[in-house]
């Protein structure tokens, strides 16, 4: 559980025209993505109302 010790955890707050994306990571992860041959991503899009 190396995220609880990690005090780096936001990697990038990023906007995109109206669009926010925030990437969470620690340096493991990251490192782990950077030897890989093969990314799987998913996400989770529109969780709150435009009211909020």
């Amino acid at each position: 559980m190396d995220y609880l010790k990690c005090h780096d955890f936001l990697i990038a707050d990023l906007r995109v025209d109206e669009q926010r994306h925030l990437v969470f990571a620690t340096q493991f992860q990251l490192n782990l993505l950077q030897n890989a041959t093969r990314w799987f991503m998913d996400g989770t899009f529109k969780v709150r109302n435009k009211g909020t």
